[in-house]
């Protein structure tokens, strides 16, 4: 899900985009985005939410970065 969300925000959250990217169908990123959901209540959706989602991404990054 970590690819589906980073790519997600790369192609400026177009669902249609991030699919052409990842090379799968349209409804199978949604079926990521909609997973992120249910385990954490932010809707990708929302514009709040999907704030807190991308605060969640990039500190993951950052994690990911210095443990390298």
């Amino acid at each position: 899900m970590f690819e589906t969300i980073r790519e997600f925000f790369r192609q400026n959250e177009s669902v249609k985009k991030t699919s052409q990217a990842l090379i799968t169908h349209p409804n199978t990123v949604r079926y990521r985005l909609e997973m992120i959901y249910k385990r954490t209540g932010l809707d990708y959706r929302l514009t709040n939410d999907k704030f807190l989602i991308y605060i969640a991404f990039i500190k993951k990054l950052l994690a990911k970065v210095n443990n390298e």
